[in-house]
């Protein structure tokens, strides 16, 4: 076995491949998801070879399986911090060795960016990919984040057409109800037991420029002058798996409900105003992400929406 850099288009076609093989892994048991072609990471990888790390461990001049990231200067608000994609690893099919050989990537990853100051390592598997997830674990990553999705014809006859509580569309005047009520996520976030560093909010101004973005979608429960609750949603942005991306998802990236209010269904009524808003508007997936720790966010998720990838963290 050689551990090998990978930079000619030769070795980038090869290990996109294996990424391709991967995401084919996850549409057959989410079906709904979008389909890829092998040319959607032959770019991501090449942009990662130019901007990263990206690593091939050979057996006999053949691809055996990749591993590559990329260092943000600020992850999660905690320094900077390196992180694989869930595009940017593959192994070839049924090998029984791609555990052991995602570890001997890894150790070489992780000894170059240690040698940069760089503490916090940070990758995403699919929930298909076993390996890979093995791997994490074994080698001292925890699981912080889970990626789902649903599609929304499933979803929507599910929750069905709850509209009880009046929930609407948020407008440009709902900007500083809207900050206020954030910052009950915010203090939700930092507290026991998410332990979220230094978590921020939007002020009214940010919430107003938010809200006349093409791509943003918010619902609100209107209540005695003011809103018991949001739900926000736009188009995937970065930090939401790549297996979701596309013109006909909508990524939802924030929920709250006013702790007076809470235990009143009216997050199930925000999220049914969603969807069937998704479904008026052509969008034929709802993904959401969240943090593992966060329980009220998890038990609430994972009730609705299925888990494609999760996130997994290590600091050294």
């Amino acid at each position: 076995m050689q551990i090998r850099p990978l930079n000619t288009p030769a070795q980038v076609t090869a290990a996109a491949a294996l990424a391709h093989r991967s995401h084919e892994g996850l549409r057959r048991r989410l079906t709904y998801l979008p389909q890829r072609e092998p040319d959607r990471y032959v770019d991501r990888l090449e942009w990662l070879a130019d901007h990263g790390r990206l690593l091939g461990l050979y057996a006999h001049d053949r691809l055996a399986a990749f591993l590559g990231g990329f260092v943000l200067p600020d992850f999660r608000h905690n320094g900077p911090g390196a992180f694989c994609p869930d595009w940017a690893h593959g192994a070839t099919a049924d090998d029984p060795q791609a555990t052991w050989e995602y570890r001997v990537l890894y150790r070489e990853l992780a000894a170059h960016w240690l040698g940069e100051g760089v503490r916090i390592h940070a990758a995403a598997a699919y929930v298909t990919d076993d390996a890979a997830r093995e791997a994490l674990t074994l080698t001292g990553f925890g699981r912080i984040m889970v990626d789902a999705a649903r599609s929304q014809t499933d979803l929507g006859a599910q929750l069905g057409h709850l509209d009880r509580v009046g929930a609407r569309r948020a407008t440009a005047g709902d900007a500083q109800a809207l900050a206020q009520l954030e910052q009950h996520l915010v203090a939700h976030l930092a507290g026991s037991p998410v332990f979220f560093c230094h978590p921020e909010g939007r002020d009214a101004a940010a919430w107003s420029a938010w809200l006349v973005q093409p791509d943003a979608r918010a619902w609100v429960v209107p209540a005695a002058g003011t809103i018991a609750g949001y739900i926000k949603a736009q188009a995937p942005q970065l930090d939401v798996s790549d297996a979701v991306h596309g013109p006909a998802t909508l990524a939802i990236n924030g929920l709250v409900v006013r702790p007076d209010a809470r235990r009143q269904g009216l997050a199930r009524h925000l999220l049914a105003a969603l969807v069937n808003g998704a479904a008026e508007e052509q969008f034929t997936l709802v993904s959401v992400d969240c943090e593992t720790a966060n329980l009220e966010a998890w038990g609430f998720w994972t009730r609705w929406f299925e888990p494609l990838a999760y996130g997994y963290e290590r600091r050294v």
